[in-house]
This record gives C-alpha cells, sequence and structure tokens, in this order.
C-alpha cells in the first residue's frame, strides 16, 4: 500500500515501488531529487539505505523497462574434419595374451563344490539367560539449577517494554536510546550518523505541521506471542501531527541477544480510518 506523501531520501533502488524522482530548479543548476512514498520511511536511514531496506517491494514494471534485450549472435556450425583413408583400410588383428584367472573366478570354483549339510555345521554359542532379571531402580532426576544467564535475563525489561521505550524515545527525541533498542545485526549506521537522520527527519515532520508543534506517538501493544526464533509483537500506533492523525498497525520482531532484547525488524501498514 503506497502512502499518500512523498518523502525526500537517499536511496539507488529504482525499482521499488515507492521509488519516484523529479528534475528540481536550484541555485546551483537542475538537480534530481530522490522520494520515498513508504509509511514506514521514518525509520529508515538515510546513510545506509543502499546495503538493505526493510521497506523495499519490488516493481516488475520499472524492472522490466531497465532490462535491455541481449543480442542473439547466429551459431556457427563446427568443421567437420576430413575423411582419412587409414579408417577405411582394414586392421591387423593383434594378438592377445591368455588371460589369467582373477580372484573371483577362484571363489566361484570354491562355491561350486557342494556344501555341507546344516546338522555338521557348527552353532553359535548362546549366552545363559537367567529365570529372572533384578529389578533396575530408575535413576533420580537432577534438580534443575538455574543458570548465571537465565537469572540474569529474568532482571531484564521484557519485549514489550523495549517496543515502548523504542517509541518513547522518539517522543524525546533521545535517538540514542532509540539506537539502543535496535539489534546490531541490522545495517546500521554509526551512532552519529544515526543520531543525526533522525534528528533531520523529526525536525522536516515539525516543519509540515507547523506552529513548533512535536510529531508525537502513541503504541497500544494487541498481542506478544513468543516463536522458536525470538518474539512477535503487533499493536497499533497513533501519530499526531497537529491537528492531524495517522492511524498504522506495527509489526516488531525481537530477539534475546548479549545486552536483552532487541529489535530485528519493524513493519508498519497504514490503517484507512472513516
Amino acid at each position: 500500500m503506497v502512502a499518500d506523501t512523498k518523502n525526500p531520501i537517499n536511496c539507488r533502488m529504482a525499482d521499488c515501488q515507492y521509488y519516484s524522482e523529479q528534475i528540481m530548479n536550484t541555485s546551483e543548476g537542475q538537480v534530481k531529487q530522490v522520494f520515498c512514498a513508504s509509511p514506514n520511511w521514518a525509520l529508515l536511514s538515510v546513510t545506509r539505505i543502499d546495503l538493505g531496506c526493510p521497506s523495499y517491494r519490488l516493481d516488475w514494471t520499472k524492472r522490466t523497462s531497465q532490462l535491455s534485450t541481449p543480442e542473439i549472435k547466429p551459431v556457427q556450425p563446427k568443421p567437420q574434419p576430413e575423411e582419412s583413408t587409414a579408417a577405411i583400410l582394414p586392421r591387423k588383428p593383434q594378438a592377445t595374451a591368455p588371460s589369467k584367472p582373477t580372484l573371483s573366478k577362484v571363489k566361484n570354483r570354491n562355491n561350486d563344490q557342494p556344501n555341507a549339510p546344516d546338522s555338521l555345521k557348527p552353532k553359535p554359542r548362546q549366552k545363559p539367560t537367567p529365570d529372572f532379571a533384578p529389578p533396575v531402580s530408575p535413576k533420580p532426576e537432577p534438580e534443575h539449577v538455574p543458570t548465571k544467564a537465565f537469572s540474569r535475563m529474568k532482571d531484564l525489561p521484557p519485549p514489550e517494554e523495549i517496543v515502548r521505550r523504542f517509541i518513547e524515545s522518539w517522543n524525546k527525541q533521545d535517538f540514542a536510546a532509540e539506537y539502543q533498542c535496535l539489534s546490531q545485526t541490522l545495517p546500521l549506521p554509526p551512532l552519529g550518523d544515526y543520531i543525526q537522520s533522525r534528528q533531520s527527519i523529526y525536525q522536516a515532520l515539525s516543519q509540515q505541521i507547523g506552529k513548533g508543534t512535536p510529531p508525537l506517538q502513541q503504541v497500544e501493544i494487541k498481542k506478544v506471542e513468543f516463536r522458536p526464533g525470538g518474539v512477535y509483537i503487533e499493536c497499533l500506533r497513533k501519530d499526531i501531527l497537529g491537528k492531524e492523525e495517522k492511524h498504522y498497525l506495527q509489526e516488531f520482531l525481537l530477539r534475546r541477544e548479549e545486552g536483552g532484547w532487541k529489535i530485528t525488524h519493524v513493519h508498519s501498514k497504514r490503517l484507512r480510518t472513516t
């Protein structure tokens, strides 16, 4: 679902359905400006967006227009070798040495001899079995002793608290704390570049609202589901942009790492309100 507004961003994925560009006249001449229409564009990093974008959606119309039809070259037949007269002349038969009997033939000769009757073959010895077996007592199960790592995880905040802290960091403009909520497995830029990028996005939204009103976000968690690879959290997010309100269905994936629960994936979907 494509959002209503276009937002300037540094992106090279021209085959994305959210990608658009426009030639703008500036004091330095004509400059190409790239826009992103994704509803989740505020969470994107403008400095490392070329390494992987979670909002990327392929547009086959744009992709096929960029492809060119390869030139098909005719296949030339390979030259056939000329027939020589040596292939027509008959060859002389070569003398072959008599073959020696192989080991398999020797074995087959031994197998041709008549086998001894079953009554004369020695029978394998069997172990004597006792009349009764002593009862086997079950081994006692060891008591569960919590490890140090497990006891430390009890003291850490739950995954839903990490989601609330992530949203609240946006409202407080504490982008360093917001950075700490994200997993290091994501293609994140350095902390200084991340803070500068988030501040520019926050200021751009404030200028759109006007009158110095900050853009605020409110979250309501609806579902928390523990899965083998981590935790899935579904919530409703409301963006308050002055007098206008926008509603989103936001999904988070968190994984337990060394420092606690970290966000590994975020997906937002705009909800239409009547």
